[in-house]
């Protein structure tokens, strides 16, 4: 299957999941007391930012899938296109403020290389014990 093909099927799988996400934040701000109602507009523009923004990070993941890319450059890609993804739209919806993305970058940076190394450590000791198994 081409990256293209899965790029899209996977961002349709997941698009559903931003407006459910969307509807968690809202339900928390107000319950928190932060938001009370919101305009058209604004939750207009939120929602379809959601909507694209889940499609975006979940078609990316098929860049896993593209046998010609070493792990290492498919995963700087996806963290790359992730980065720019959730920026972009907590830019354009006004959840993060100019001057707090050196922040943004360092917890993105930091959080993508923990979950990361979590899945190598998993994977590894995978490997160990199929190795075990099969006597090598």
């Amino acid at each position: 299957m081409s990256f293209v093909k899965t790029f899209f099927l996977r961002g349709f799988l997941s698009a559903w999941a931003g407006p459910v996400i969307l509807a968690i934040i809202y339900a928390a701000l107000n319950s928190s007391g932060v938001v009370s109602s919101v305009s058209v507009e604004k939750l207009f523009t939120a929602v379809i930012s959601s909507v694209v923004m889940a499609f975006v990070a979940g078609g990316i993941s098929g860049i896993y899938k593209t046998e010609r890319l070493h792990i290492a450059f498919a995963a700087i890609i996806h963290m790359a296109v992730l980065y720019f993804d959730y920026l972009v739209f907590y830019l354009i919806n006004g959840y993060l403020p100019s001057y707090a993305i050196w922040i943004f970058t360092v917890i993105f940076v930091a959080g993508f290389i923990v979950i990361w190394l979590i899945i190598y450590l998993i994977t590894r000791h995978r490997v160990k014990q199929i190795n075990k198994k099969i006597g090598m």
